[in-house]
């Protein structure tokens, strides 16, 4: 952050869980009779292996829980999945209620999956004795030495305590549990604590600490390349992300654009150089490269940009560009970044915040706008700035620089990038802040860099075709003929591959594993291995060309400390993991006669590899790196999708827009 004085500037997820493994069943009224039918379900568990996974996918693929719940309502006792009996336990309090949870089981086709299971309380009935309980435990859940559950399984209120709770204390609520109208259970934990802590995608904020998992958010901690040594490393904010405007589909799919200040980029060295920010995990172990320092201004105007060109940052969720975010950050807990929205220029006297490393989220008011200011240590004034002050004494500082501006009322609505402060002393920090509008950052960008951005929101986001199948998982497999790598020795030809994958969800992404077979390099005349690993190519669906056409990139991805191995008797090289590897053609054949699944043909150019050894009558030049290898393949390879569970039942896959 510029000053005007010094210097520039320094460098539970809320736990859900659906409780669905219960080993033994108890019956409500019965605990002698629960304990026979657990004992006769695991029998029942040794016969029928694969029969609990088709019920459990059934039950969330027909929404049965919900229309249950529906159905009975007061009489409603909840649902819960015996795996080992391959059951769904539906509680009824009352004949009736028993009657018609068997015809909503019959309806749904799950009637022989499905029981009635007299219990003593309702849904309802619980959730008003949790609700009555805890009030009563309030002072213990404020002090983190309680919590309370529903265990449906149990038809029964369950409250855990601290170890930290008095005898006395805990005795009496065992005691008023005894007597209650509905099942509680209450049970002494080891633990002294039982405050959870909810996981979000940004990290609790901490002074230079301020970290996310991906895609990149507005608002994290920027660092530029280590310097040499004794010297200071350039710690800035990373800003909005921004698109190419008018970009076309394919640049738009694959180039995104990191804001920051134009005196943050000159400050670590100007650019082609990398930037760096940091997943939770921190520092070290969550250090990742962001991309490369591209144009920037530091005169009139103060912005910078950074190229994202490493797939950490970019590629998640099989979204390209990333998906645009700022963090509004908290010291008490993790948080979920906001989602950009739009963007709006900024109006004296209306409320603005900005989120930095140093100061974390700070809010105010505009006070003034086209504002020129001379920061030290520059020839001449920024222009065009908006000026803040910060609400309730509260400052911002060095570090800061870079991060977005932002609407109080409307999280979602970028203004601007911060350039700097007025300085209080020799402090580091200021309650006056300036930031520069992004419609003048990017009208400067274009006019004075040749470079036309616009900032990319949510609406802007380039959402990829997917991969869906008929049911997941799903395993696929595929039988390709005539692969071939070549390198600068010539070609090495593989007779037969196999393909295999499992698919959990829809993606976009596709982990395949080939088995290369019957190979042979044609500049020896002799046979040839060429060995994964345990290496496999991604694919990443970029963009629909035509009708059921697509295209992919692939990433090969390896192990740690692994790679492919190519070998032809005294003639060996490696392929080692990387990115961004094009092409790979998929064709939808869902619709085709005969019908198909996915066709697949790859072409991946500009291979890097490796020479580990160029012996007698080897046609290498040496060993070493080398670049320009290629795959190809001589014939489409047909998709098609399995069942993971016994019986390879056939599963239908397609590729289809979002």
């Amino acid at each position: 952050m510029k000053s005007t004085e010094v210097r520039r500037a320094r460098a539970l997820v809320a736990a859900i869980g659906l409780i669905v493994a219960v080993l033994a069943y108890s019956d409500a009224r019965n605990p002698v009779a629960g304990q026979a039918t657990a004992q006769a379900a695991q029998e029942a568990s040794r016969e029928r292996p694969s029969q609990a996974h088709e019920v459990e996918a059934a039950l969330a693929r027909t929404g049965l829980a919900a229309k249950l719940e529906v159905a009975l309502g007061g009489a409603f006792g909840g649902v819960w999945f015996d795996p080992a009996a391959a059951q769904v336990h539906v509680g009824v309090t009352s004949p009736l209620a028993r009657r018609n949870a068997e015809a909503v089981a019959a309806q749904a086709g799950l009637a022989e999956d499905v029981v009635a299971t007299p219990v003593r309380s309702s849904w309802e009935q619980l959730l008003a004795a949790q609700a009555r309980w805890s009030h009563r435990l309030e002072d213990l859940l404020e002090r983190g030495w309680a919590s309370t559950s529903l265990a449906t399984d149990l038809n029964s209120l369950e409250v855990e305590l601290s170890s930290s709770v008095p005898p006395t204390r805990r005795e009496a609520l065992e005691r008023a549990a005894a007597t209650a109208s509905v099942g509680i259970e209450i049970r002494v934990a080891p633990s002294a604590d039982l405050t959870g802590v909810k996981a979000a995608r940004c990290a609790k904020f901490a002074k230079f600490k301020a970290f996310c998992d991906p895609t990149i958010v507005a608002g994290m901690s920027l660092d530029g390349p280590v310097p040499e040594k004794g010297q200071p490393r350039k710690t800035c904010t990373a800003g909005p992300t921004a698109i190419e405007k008018g970009a076309t589909e394919k640049a738009a799919a694959t180039v995104t654009y990191l804001l920051t200040a134009g005196h943050c980029i000159v400050g670590a060295g100007g650019s082609g150089l990398g930037w760096f920010a940091y997943s939770k995990k921190g520092e070290p172990e969550g250090e990742h490269e962001v991309g490369t320092a591209g144009v920037y201004l530091n005169g009139e105007s103060d912005i910078g940009i950074i190229t994202m060109d490493q797939a950490f940052w970019a590629r998640a969720n099989n979204l390209i560009p990333v998906i645009p975010a700022l963090a509004e950050w908290s010291a008490a807990a993790e948080v979920e970044p906001t989602a950009v929205k739009s963007q709006a220029n900024p109006t004296k006297n209306t409320k603005t915040c900005f989120s930095g490393e140093r100061s974390g989220k700070v809010c105010g008011e505009i006070i003034e706008t086209g504002v020129s200011k001379k920061f030290e240590g520059e020839t001449e004034f920024t222009k065009n700035l908006a000026k803040v002050q910060l609400a309730g004494g509260k400052k911002g500082g060095i570090g800061d620089s870079g991060g977005p501006f932002y609407s109080e009322t409307s999280t979602s609505t970028v203004e601007g990038t911060l350039v700097g402060i007025d300085e209080e002393g020799k402090t580091e920090e200021g309650n006056i802040i300036y930031f520069q509008p992004l419609n003048i950052s990017f009208e400067k960008l274009e006019k004075e860099k040749e470079t036309a951005l616009e900032l990319l929101t949510e609406a802007k986001e380039k959402r990829h075709p997917k991969l869906k199948a008929g049911k997941f998982p799903v395993t696929i497999h595929g039988t390709g003929h005539s692969e071939k790598f070549t390198t600068e020795a010539g070609t090495i030809e593989c007779k037969s591959t196999t393909y295999h994958a499992v698919a959990s969800e829809e993606s976009s992404t596709l982990t395949i594993a080939p088995e290369y077979k019957e190979c042979k390099a044609s500049f020896l005349e002799a046979s040839a291995t060429v060995s994964m690993e345990g290496c496999a190519y991604v694919f990443h669906v970029i963009e629909k060309t035509s009708t059921d056409n697509y295209r992919a990139e692939s990433d090969i991805s390896c192990p740690e400390g692994k790679s492919i191995k190519i070998t032809a008797a005294t003639c060996s090289a490696e392929i080692k993991a990387q990115t961004g590897r094009e092409t790979v053609d998929l064709i939808d054949d869902t619709e085709a006669s005969p019908k198909r699944d996915i066709t697949m043909r790859p072409t991946l150019t500009g291979i890097a590899y490796s020479v580990t050894n160029d012996g007698s009558l080897c046609p290498f030049s040496g060993t070493g790196e080398k670049t320009g290898g290629e795959y190809t393949s001589g014939e489409n390879t047909t998709l098609t999708g399995q069942s993971t569970t016994e019986g390879a039942e056939k599963i239908a896959i397609e590729i289809v827009d979002q």
